[in-house]
């Protein structure tokens, strides 16, 4: 359902309700009434793919991507990781990836393989929005 464009849309209104301030508590009360204007502007930007977008789905794949850029994060708090700002690309040792598969499981190693496109853009939403009492680092 998801396809790129819809991403980056989604993520650019995301930037905008950061940017407001609106972002500053991840807790499904307070996100989900950030969300409902979001689900009428996908829509009416991609009214032919996105037209059974509810909010609870929307609160979902934003969930989605939150948990991406968390591993993306992952990876690139370690020695000599690199992200390819053209290609969207994450690469890194041997040694990482393996330290990555064993922490974060096989399916998790579509990093490797897909890297994260507009990875900048994800730093900027989801930047401050860890939970309380959790790192980056972890």
């Amino acid at each position: 359902m998801w396809k790129e464009d819809h991403t980056v849309f989604f993520l650019e209104l995301l930037r905008a309700a950061r940017a407001e301030g609106l972002l500053n508590n991840e807790k499904p009360v307070e996100l989900k009434p950030v969300f409902e204007p979001m689900v009428t502007k996908l829509r009416a930007q991609f009214p032919i793919n996105l037209v059974s977008l509810t909010l609870d789905k929307l609160f979902t794949y934003w969930k989605n991507l939150r948990a991406k850029h968390r591993l993306y994060l992952w990876m690139m708090n370690r020695s000599g990781a690199q992200w390819d700002k053209e290609t969207g690309m994450v690469t890194a040792s041997d040694e990482n990836w393996r330290a990555y598969k064993r922490h974060h499981g096989h399916k998790a190693m579509w990093l490797q393989s897909v890297g994260l496109p507009r990875a900048d853009l994800y730093d900027i939403v989801f930047e401050g929005n860890e939970p309380a009492g959790s790192s980056v680092a972890e």
